[in-house]
């Protein structure tokens, strides 16, 4: 089984230094994205397939803090 993690983008500006180094501009935000992930998740919402996993950040932090950390859990 492949299992491929993605994000639902890379242009969301929360993600500046999380994802991103600090300050960094929005043209080069795609470039570090795909040097992590090699999948953006795009109408993902399964209109003609499963949707297998989905997580979001929540307030109450019960939810993984971003898709790397889940790769990284289930490496």
């Amino acid at each position: 089984m492949t299992v491929r993690i993605g994000t639902s983008g890379w242009s969301h500006p929360h993600r500046d230094g999380v994802l991103y180094p600090p300050g960094t501009p929005a043209r080069d935000r795609l470039g570090h994205y795909l040097r992590r992930f090699d999948t953006v998740i795009r109408e993902w919402a399964g209109r003609d397939r499963e949707v297998y996993v989905y997580f979001d950040n929540d307030g109450a932090g019960d939810a993984v803090r971003d898709a790397g950390t889940l790769r990284h859990l289930l490496a």
